[in-house]
């Protein structure tokens, strides 16, 4: 009787052609392929690889056109594409592939993966292959059935991680971090660098501040400041606002914030509402220009004739379209409305546009639960956000609603109570910071520590927002940070630490500027 074989190109065909016929499917199980052993077939790795390459690399449309421009663009890659007979497989791979069936697929082509590679290690593998119940055998079935070595060998396969005995690494973090200190991208707001040392990869931020009080528009401020300061890529995910009402708000706070004032030679101080209803100054006495109508109610310049008028006559909407020409050339920021923000949704968005568009840090807009308000939901959520942090290396930071009844509530007293639907949410988060815009009639009650350690009254003519870090791992915990807020330019200046009057103390100050 001849010896069974250990692979199964079949299995192996229809996954590829499965790829190429739905690509996104690779957002979901490619970061648990491995090529390298996957793949019996040469050209099933070959079309595999170029598959993978091109996803993150060139394009995630998989038209003939845009696969024969990207084989085309490497002269080997070419000359092997036609050698297995060009776009002519890849058609009759999706034709022959069913994409319901990928996930048997899938495991057929990770239990003959597992199977060779134990080969490989010299185990009689050709009892396996003529058990019985080989063919409803999972890769897991057969892991369990060979222990010898077999974690080793398991985690080269299905890119799982072995344990490590902690502390022997332990002089080299010492030189490592001394070559490298332990701290991410700065956030525009000092307190919040010495606290959480930076934004770092890997971790999950969440701040809760109460309904229509700005939550979104301060998750714009920073979502701008990490892709025009930082130059780091950034996904916007949200389940509440418009690609439009985003736009907006990012457009003002480029032309307003002082940091993204430096990268221009005038001075330009515009509302939101003055730019989303197309309303700029002349040069002669600084009033609106109006557009003029007829007896009709029509307007007399027709839509172009009117934005020439608006160009001739008005340096501030010059000086507006400079603004955006730059943002069009330099802004990293990624939109994703998210209609549908299961977490199955969520996790997809996030890794399609880390393995597509190399995203290193994520805002979501706004933490909730999905169809339901019940709690469980949305600290599975949560969960979910911060395993994603870890495992792809990235940063999040999420904002979440606080209750009706925190509005009156001091910021000082504010905790997960005042979460709402899911004050459970607090013991699976690392980092969770809480405010609210503060009352003036309670200005009297505190003062201002600056960075030098002065003490400065609240002035009566801004808006203050206190911020308490309700909980953080790296340090400030419970202590509460103050921002002028200027919403309509959206505008969040950190100033220093809120105390309340007579209950200062030698810790009230922060310890050092970082990231300034």
């Amino acid at each position: 009787m001849s010896e069974i074989k250990n692979h199964n190109i079949q299995a192996e065909t229809l996954l590829v052609g499965s790829l190429y016929k739905k690509p996104d499917i690779y957002v979901e199980y490619g970061h648990i392929m491995r090529p390298k052993y996957d793949f019996y077939d040469s050209s099933c790795k070959f079309f595999y690889d170029s598959f993978e390459m091109m996803y993150t690399t060139f394009s995630q449309e998989f038209t003939e056109n845009n696969i024969n421009i990207y084989m085309s663009q490497d002269k080997k890659r070419n000359a092997e594409y036609k050698e297995y007979g060009g776009y002519k497989t890849i058609e009759k791979t999706k034709e022959l592939s069913n994409i319901d069936d990928f996930k048997n697929y899938f495991n057929i082509v990770k239990k003959f993966s597992l199977i060779r590679e134990y080969e490989r290690n010299s185990y009689p593998i050709q009892k396996i292959l003529e058990h019985k119940n080989f063919e409803k055998f999972s890769a897991n079935d057969i892991y369990k059935m060979i222990k010898a070595k077999a974690d080793t060998i398991n985690t080269v396969i299905s890119g799982g991680e072995e344990s490590i005995i902690l502390g022997k690494q332990s002089v080299k973090r010492i030189k490592d971090w001394i070559k490298k200190p332990s701290f991410g991208i700065t956030f525009p707001w000092n307190c919040w660098n010495i606290f959480f040392r930076g934004f770092r990869k890997g971790k999950l931020i969440v701040e809760g501040m109460l309904s229509n009080e700005g939550k979104s528009r301060k998750m714009v401020a920073l979502a701008t400041h990490i892709s025009l300061v930082e130059k780091k890529a950034v996904l916007i995910m949200t389940n509440e606002m418009s690609e439009e009402d985003i736009e907006a708000c990012k457009i003002v706070t480029v032309i307003n914030d002082p940091i993204h004032k430096l990268h221009f030679n005038f001075d330009l101080n515009k509302t939101e509402e003055e730019i989303v209803l197309g309303r700029y100054r002349n040069d002669i006495n600084g009033q609106f220009i109006i557009r003029e109508i007829d007896e009709s109610g029509d307007p007399v310049l027709t839509d172009d004739e009117f934005e020439k008028k608006l160009y001739n006559e008005s340096t501030e909407y010059r000086n507006t379209l400079i603004v955006a020409e730059w943002i069009e050339n330099n802004t990293k920021i990624y939109f994703k409305e998210m209609r549908e923000y299961a977490d199955y949704d969520l996790e997809m968005e996030i890794r399609k546009h880390v393995l597509s568009k190399n995203v290193e840090y994520v805002m979501y807009d706004t933490l909730k639960g999905y169809r339901t308000d019940g709690w469980e939901t949305i600290k599975q959520t949560a969960t979910r956000l911060e395993e994603l942090a870890k495992e792809l290396m990235i940063g999040i930071y999420a904002n979440f609603q606080l209750t009706d009844d925190s509005v009156y509530i001091e910021v000082f007293d504010l905790n997960s109570m005042n979460l709402a639907n899911c004050k459970q949410i607090f013991h699976v988060l690392d980092y969770l910071v809480l405010g609210k815009r503060l009352f003036r009639d309670d200005y009297d009650k505190y003062s201002i520590i600056d960075d030098w350690g002065g003490e400065i009254p609240l002035d009566i003519t801004k808006t203050y927002y206190g911020h308490r870090f309700a909980k953080s791992r790296t340090g400030g915990k419970g202590k509460v940070t103050v921002c002028e807020v200027d919403l309509d330019r959206n505008i969040w200046t950190e100033v220093g630490l809120l105390i309340k009057k007579g209950n200062r103390n030698s810790d009230s100050k922060p310890k050092q500027r970082l990231g300034a």
